[in-house]
């Protein structure tokens, strides 16, 4: 004999967000954390890459060198589950520059850089420079 089981369906939940002074928001890649990578684009036509942490919070990166002009800026398009982000970024005369961007291990927020500094566990902000 064959008994019939009925699976409780999982209803999904969708969560909409967009960064701070975002016009239009692009989610890319999101690691098993729930870190979710992007790029937004304000009111001037700029991109802004940023990382979404799973409490919502927001970490804006602007990489050095990209320009401010309509359609520039930084983009994340993947990152792992250690944090290690790869993406673009578009200069003021309009070549793409790939870049990857790793997680210092003692920084708070997700492990990740912020701009050109980190703040360690201490709450104490570090200043950086990367080398190969």
């Amino acid at each position: 004999m064959v008994t019939a089981v009925t699976a409780m369906a999982h209803e999904p939940t969708i969560v909409s967000f967009d960064p701070p002074g975002s016009t239009l928001t692009y989610g890319f890649a999101i690691n098993s954390a729930g870190v979710i990578a992007g790029a937004y684009l304000d009111t001037s036509d700029v991109y802004h890459a940023y990382l979404r942490a799973p409490d919502g919070s927001f970490t804006i990166f602007d990489a050095p060198g990209a320009g401010t002009g309509s359609h520039q800026g930084t983009a994340f398009y993947a990152i792992t589950a250690e944090g290690t982000l790869a993406g673009q970024y578009i200069d003021s005369n309009n070549v793409f520059h790939p870049f990857l961007r790793e997680p210092i291990p003692s920084a708070i927020t997700s492990g990740i850089l912020l701009r050109d500094n980190y703040i360690d566990a201490s709450n104490v902000i570090h200043g950086f420079v990367r080398t190969p």
